[in-house]
């Protein structure tokens, strides 16, 4: 899809709802910095975009994550990452300790230290922390004024492990039947007062 549609859409959706309706809207974006054919620049430009459009929402970064090993569900560009222009870049100087400092997960522990042409995961990593500095006020050069600050299931009382959440869905399976409408009035209404701010 063409980027400058779709931030035009995402500007215009956004819009509509403020002045429309019940006037509630929080937009959410999250994007990945470091995907085929990206640069620095490009990134940059996207800093600016969401600087001068939007404002009063919420953004994530993350630094593109290439997992290796065997997983249930790999994505065509963790099997085939150099047919993307990707190469290993663990063995460069100052990639030893990329993953410890900038992984997002503890699920996936074997990811690639790539390099493409444009850029390394450090660089990826780096200006996706600068980004989320600005988003959270950390930067004092820039201003960003967010109203609600960036939130994650683990906000909504949900564990941060895999089998934990398992095991609360599993719990919840076993008790749907006895208290299923004071629990789904329960999610709806802590997920209101998160997203909303209401």
């Amino acid at each position: 899809m063409d980027p400058e549609r779709l931030k035009n859409g995402l500007v215009d959706l956004k819009n509509y709802f403020k002045s429309n309706g019940n006037r509630h809207y929080r937009g959410y974006i999250s994007l990945i910095a470091g995907l085929p054919y990206e640069t620095i620049e490009s990134l940059k430009e996207t800093q600016q975009w969401l600087l001068d459009h939007w404002q009063d929402e919420v953004y994530s970064i993350f630094p593109l994550e290439i997992p290796r090993g065997e997983y249930d569900y790999p994505s065509k560009m963790s099997v085939e990452w150099a047919k993307y222009g990707y190469r290993d870049a663990s063995n460069e100087p100052g990639m030893e300790d990329i993953k410890s400092k900038f992984s997002r997960t503890n699920l996936v522990r074997d990811l690639l230290t790539w390099r493409n042409d444009y850029m390394t995961i450090a660089d990826a990593a780096r200006i996706s922390q600068e980004m989320e500095f600005i988003r959270d006020g950390r930067n004092p050069d820039v201003h960003y004024r967010a109203t609600i600050p960036n939130f994650s299931l683990v906000d909504m009382g949900l564990p941060d492990s895999l089998d934990a959440r398992m095991a609360v869905t599993f719990q919840y399976v076993l008790t749907v039947n006895s208290n299923r409408s004071a629990q789904i009035e329960k999610r709806v209404a802590e997920y209101i007062y998160k997203k909303l701010g209401l």
